[in-house]
């Protein structure tokens, strides 16, 4: 086994237990449920383990989270993301309590484990597990993560506006973007 792979195997169970907690912190965007759990469940981790300088910027309703690791390096790469998710609309449908990570199969079920959350710890984790083996990124790391665009990203361009204003995404050359539909408000 290489390294990256040591690595993953040895971080593997708190990397569930991450999961789990985001899971549980809900994060409804719709009715408001678990919002302020979420995003400050994000906010702790950001800080915790990639020594993120973390700034909330204010919306009508879910925050917007802008963090940035390891500033100063030649490239900067923005990833973009949501941590809101749908309101459980047939909770009879589901096999488990959808805010209770479940295991079944090697498949991780939960609401939000495909959009977004399960692809926004992936990429902390990514990064934690880099850093763990590296140091600091080779490049400087830019997070947005928005509360809202399960219900039509409200305040996305102002919140971009006001990072932008703020100076939060100054420099950025390439974007990541976990879901589609917010691409072009994200990069322009």
């Amino acid at each position: 086994m290489n390294n990256i792979t040591e690595q993953i195997h040895s971080s593997h169970m708190l990397y569930e237990r991450l999961l789990s907690k985001f899971i549980a912190a809900q994060g409804v965007s719709e009715s408001g449920i678990g919002i302020n759990q979420a995003s400050s469940f994000l906010v702790d981790l950001l800080k915790k383990y990639l020594d993120a300088q973390v700034t909330l910027i204010k919306t009508s309703s879910s925050p917007a989270i802008v963090a940035t690791i390891d500033p100063g390096q030649s490239q900067t790469i923005l990833f973009y993301g949501h941590y809101d998710v749908m309101p459980v609309a047939a909770s009879e449908q589901w096999l488990s309590d959808p805010f209770k990570l479940a295991k079944r199969n090697d498949c991780y079920y939960g609401r939000g484990c495909g959009d977004d959350k399960g692809q926004l710890l992936a990429q902390i984790c990514g990064l934690i597990t880099y850093r763990q083996l590296y140091g600091q990124l080779p490049v400087t790391v830019k997070l947005f993560y928005e509360g809202q665009e399960e219900i039509g990203s409200l305040d996305l361009k102002s919140s971009v506006e006001q990072a932008k204003k703020a100076g939060l995404l100054n420099g950025v050359d390439y974007a990541i973007i976990s879901d589609e539909r917010s691409v072009l408000m994200v990069v322009t």
